[in-house]
């Protein structure tokens, strides 16, 4: 039987559970971890403790830079704004949300620049890149 450690403060919804039945059976079991964790090793040690198949991480995207760095490939949620309640999932903050998916993150690139810099033109910008 495979088992999805599941770090988020959240449930999964309905939709997740289906689609996650899908991929790992019937039977799969969701261990749900609320813990804030402020390292991704920790993330990695709990993981690795939990004997879990698969991992699925609601992080700040510096974490999951850092899982992926190390090797940790979390699942992701993809989930897309809709405009009628009645074809979403989730409603948060009077948005309507359908889950469209699990994928599998196996890289995160943020490319980035200080804001004041858009003032400067071309000439005057720099990047800064994580890899």
């Amino acid at each position: 039987m495979s088992k999805i450690l599941w770090v988020s403060n959240y449930e999964p919804l309905p939709a997740q559970l289906a689609e996650l039945r899908s991929l790992y059976g019937k039977d799969v079991e969701i261990v749900r971890d609320a813990t804030k964790y402020k390292r991704a090793e920790d993330i990695i040690l709990k993981y690795r403790e939990s004997g879990a198949t698969d991992l699925y991480v609601m992080a700040p995207l510096s974490r999951l830079h850092h899982l992926c760095a190390q090797g940790v490939h979390p699942l992701y949620s993809i989930m897309v704004e809709v405009p009628e309640p009645s074809d979403s999932d989730l409603k948060k903050k009077e948005a309507f949300w359908k889950f469209v998916g699990f994928y599998r993150l196996l890289k995160l690139e943020l490319r980035l620049r200080p804001a004041k810099e858009d003032m400067l033109g071309p000439e005057g910008r720099g990047t800064l890149i994580l890899k």
